[in-house]
């Protein structure tokens, strides 16, 4: 596994990347959406976590127009007002755009012969969620996206699969919202909810105030698990 800072050339500028590639590739690629912390270490966490079970993985910078190389620990005193004022600040319609930009660079890569997945925390798995049915997009798994319910619309026609992971303890996703993320796809094969009793926001953050680490490691490994399934060259 190698890692490298890339520029992927976007509406407006240069958006720089975190890309993390596999010794040993498998043809897929996934690109890896932040939450509201930046490209910090828990997103390259995820990353390298993705390239060492083979797939080439590029995490974008999402904040790049308002900062760029944003890289927050939550933990420290005034990160969590620091990525709020960011998030606020973002303009998630150039957010969505960037992100697909950099899908279509990843899918231009001459190792990724399989397919292009995405996942995204947070932030990021709203964003994600929204690039269904974008070019080159196979595969999304949000992680306790928040505001996911308010764009359930954008799976409407998917042709590929998403697997949506919610924290039943998420503050930022209150009942009524994993209600309609449920009634909206029990009838869809292209898409599996996967719940995670008394898991809260970030349960899959290491070392986070929510860190849930027998929800994390059964989201972990239902990830990988469909993402080979579904990216793999051998499988395509």
């Amino acid at each position: 596994m190698t890692d490298a800072s890339v520029s992927i050339p976007v509406d407006g500028g240069d958006m720089g990347a975190y890309v993390s590639r596999p010794e040993q590739s498998n043809g897929g690629a996934v690109v890896v959406l932040q939450e509201i912390f930046g490209v910090n270490d828990t997103i390259r966490g995820f990353a390298d976590k993705f390239s060492a079970a083979g797939f080439l993985a590029v995490a974008p910078d999402l904040f790049w127009r308002q900062e760029r190389d944003v890289q927050i620990n939550p933990g420290v005193p005034g990160g969590y007002e620091r990525a709020t004022g960011l998030m606020k600040g973002l303009d998630q319609g150039l957010a969505l755009k960037d992100a697909q930009a950099c899908v279509n660079w990843l899918a231009a890569q001459p190792e990724v012969t399989g397919k292009v997945g995405v996942v995204g925390f947070c932030l990021g798995g709203k964003l994600g969620f929204q690039l269904a049915g974008g070019s080159h997009v196979d595969s999304i798994v949000p992680y306790y996206g928040t505001g996911l319910h308010t764009v359930l619309e954008s799976a409407a026609g998917f042709e590929g699969e998403a697997l949506v992971h919610v924290a039943e303890a998420d503050h930022l996703c209150p009942p009524e919202a994993q209600a309609a993320i449920a009634s909206t796809f029990a009838e869809n094969p292209r898409v599996t909810v996967m719940s995670y009793p008394g898991a809260g926001h970030a349960f899959a953050r290491v070392g986070g105030d929510h860190y849930d680490e027998a929800a994390a490691e059964r989201a972990n490994a239902a990830t990988l698990d469909f993402l080979h399934r579904r990216l793999s060259v051998e499988n395509t």
